[in-house]
């Protein structure tokens, strides 16, 4: 077995990593900035989030690195996130378990009581290694994604519930200003995404760190849309994000509805009103992910005609 260096990470790996992390899952591809600003947005939250990086070489070249993070959605101080990725040409020489077990020491370290972790099912040797950690399986995200250039739009009408109409965040911008739309965003945020199945129970964000979602890079104001009621509040709302490079493809991050509005097509309407938008801008390809335990927005997105693609597996060890 060739001899390989395994250290802490520094700033100058992220480049490697990044390229690792695209490689491994070129579905959901992963540019050095943007693993740099995540890395910086971690370091900058108020809640103190932990992060840890180490990378393995082989030959002078980088082929594997482990992370161990807090996230700010997901907080607890003894819950961690921790990850191992190895290149396929760096496998079968012992990189994966030495940073498995580097991580191993620094969670025990820390007095971790609860990890998770996960890969995609079609990497099956990754899956075995987590379970080799002692890692059991929690639940499951669908991805899937849908050609919008065979979308038979005239067939799909999803009226919207008598006073209700759908504005965008550029719109409410526009019609109340920054912080009137912001607090929509946020409020309407609040009171629907801890219904969405996690692995942990969700911790919310404060006003101010919520504004940082609005000044993304990948934010689009007039991807995010609202059905508005008579009064001013929203009752549910979608986002449509961009997708790194790709001006032909958006991402659908979170869909809510307020718990006393749904069952009446909220959520169906947005969708169809989002995806509408996005044809006429000429964007081809929605993708979106809905978890094992989501079953309402899993049909929805099978009614649309959502092609799953590879799922993506979460483990865990401990729990709080």
């Amino acid at each position: 077995m060739t001899p390989f260096t395994l250290r802490p990470a520094t700033d100058a790996d992220i480049p490697a990593m990044a390229a690792i992390q695209t490689a491994l899952n070129p579905n959901h591809p992963m540019t050095a900035e943007t693993f740099a600003r995540e890395m910086q947005e971690a370091r900058d939250h108020p809640l103190g989030l932990h992060e840890a990086y180490w990378v393995a070489e082989l030959g002078g070249e980088t082929l594997a690195y482990a992370s161990v993070i807090q996230y700010a959605g997901l907080f607890h101080p003894d819950r961690y996130h921790a990850e191992v990725q190895v290149l396929e040409r760096g496998r079968g020489q012992g990189l994966g378990t030495a940073l498995a077990e580097t991580l191993r020491a620094h969670l025990t370290e820390r007095g971790a009581r609860e990890v998770l972790s996960g890969m995609y099912e079609d990497d099956p040797a990754a899956c075995g290694l987590l379970r080799r950690c002692g890692l059991e399986e929690v639940q499951r995200y669908f991805d899937s994604h849908l050609d919008l250039t065979a979308f038979d739009f005239g067939a799909w009408s999803a009226p919207l519930p008598a006073g209700v109409r759908v504005a965008s965040y550029a719109d409410l911008r526009a019609e109340q200003g920054e912080d009137a739309a912001l607090s929509t965003y946020y409020d309407v945020y609040c009171a629907t995404v801890p219904d969405v199945p996690a692995p942990a129970p969700r911790t919310l964000p404060d006003l101010e760190q919520f504004r940082k979602r609005t000044e993304d890079e990948h934010f689009r104001p007039g991807g995010v849309l609202f059905a508005l009621i008579p009064d001013g509040q929203a009752a549910a709302f979608t986002e449509l994000k961009s997708w790194e490079d790709d001006p032909t493809r958006l991402s659908i991050g979170f869909t809510g509805v307020r718990r006393e509005w749904r069952r009446r097509g909220l959520a169906l309407a947005l969708k169809v009103a989002a995806m509408r938008d996005a044809h006429a801008q000429g964007v081809r390809r929605i993708t979106t992910n809905a978890e094992s335990g989501n079953a309402p927005m899993l049909t929805l997105n099978r009614r649309l005609g959502f092609q799953n693609d590879v799922g993506y597996v979460e483990y865990r060890w401990g729990k709080l």
